[in-house]
């Protein structure tokens, strides 16, 4: 059972993440910081996450070249996931794309 998934500065791939929630149930904290994502990638992430039901707390995104877009997405999440209450030092990235 996973519970922390740390793939900060993996370059990760347009839509790797997609699966994420469905393999990963009790993810509770994920790291994704410094992997190029942007705004779209973001966006397909947060909605698979969201066709999940995760116990997701925490999400850590720095460095990624994102705007207020990916902020939208992550607030989308909220009403679905009650428990998430970080998503990391979005103030470093906005602007940053």
């Amino acid at each position: 059972m996973v519970e922390y998934l740390f793939l900060q500065g993996n370059r990760l791939a347009d839509g790797a993440l997609a699966g994420l929630a469905k393999a990963c149930p009790s993810l509770e904290v994920l790291d994704v910081s410094c992997n190029e994502l942007q705004d779209a990638d973001v966006t397909r992430m947060c909605g698979a996450l969201r066709s999940q039901t995760t116990r997701l707390r925490v999400i850590r995104w720095g460095g990624n070249p994102t705007t207020f877009q990916a902020l939208r997405s992550f607030a989308n999440l909220l009403p679905s996931n009650t428990v998430l209450c970080d998503i990391g030092d979005y103030a470093e990235n906005i602007g940053a794309g």
